[in-house]
């Protein structure tokens, strides 16, 4: 499931509804190369311990580096806005896509790119 969202002008997007039950008030972001993990609390938790029992390595090591090192707590606002670090804010649409137990949030070019890589077999 995919949801488009438009970027207010100090940089938040609403959460959809139906995202929003399921993340809480109080979330874990976590950057990607190409977009943003949102995850609840709950979901961290639980991934951090699923992460733990990868094999020991290289691989490893940089994964957890990767995504513990950028994470940081969010709380979703009043009207379930969260804001949008600057490096994703190539537009003024973001593309908020539900995958398993998290949210990403994608810019509009980068969805698009990704989109099309797909569709050729990237």
């Amino acid at each position: 499931m995919e949801t488009v969202c438009i970027l207010a002008e100090e940089r938040k997007i609403t959460i959809p509804v139906e995202f929003r039950r399921e993340l809480g008030r109080e979330v874990i972001i976590s950057a990607r190369p190409t977009c943003l993990r949102v995850y609840s609390k709950e979901e961290w938790k639980k991934s951090e311990n699923e992460w733990e029992k990868l094999p020991n390595g290289v691989k490893k090591r940089r994964f957890l580096r990767d995504m513990c090192s950028s994470a940081m707590e969010a709380k979703v606002d009043d009207l379930g806005r969260i804001l949008v670090p600057i490096y994703l804010q190539k537009g003024d649409k973001v593309i908020i896509a539900k995958v398993n137990n998290y949210l990403e949030i994608w810019n509009e070019e980068n969805w698009q790119k990704r989109k099309e890589e797909k569709w050729k077999g990237k």
